[in-house]
């Protein structure tokens, strides 16, 4: 991708190749550590000469609560 390449970001964790691959593996995983009913969330941020700057993604996950229950002594 030519905004990596401009960029020279070494961190591969923020690469397109590094982000596709999780979201094919983690995208879909509906249980308690992970979440559930993922929606991926892409933030892209430009200047103000219209030149993409940063790509942020996110993933929006439903969590449920965990109830806690007294026990009566």
């Amino acid at each position: 991708m030519n905004f990596e390449k401009k960029g020279d970001n070494k961190n591969i964790t923020s690469s397109y190749l590094w982000q596709r691959t999780w979201w094919k593996h983690f995208g879909h995983i509906d249980n308690g550590q992970y979440g559930f009913d993922k929606k991926l969330s892409i933030l892209f941020l430009y200047n103000d000469n219209n030149e993409l700057r940063a790509i942020a993604p996110f993933c929006i996950v439903k969590r449920k609560l965990k109830t806690v229950y007294e026990t009566p002594f």
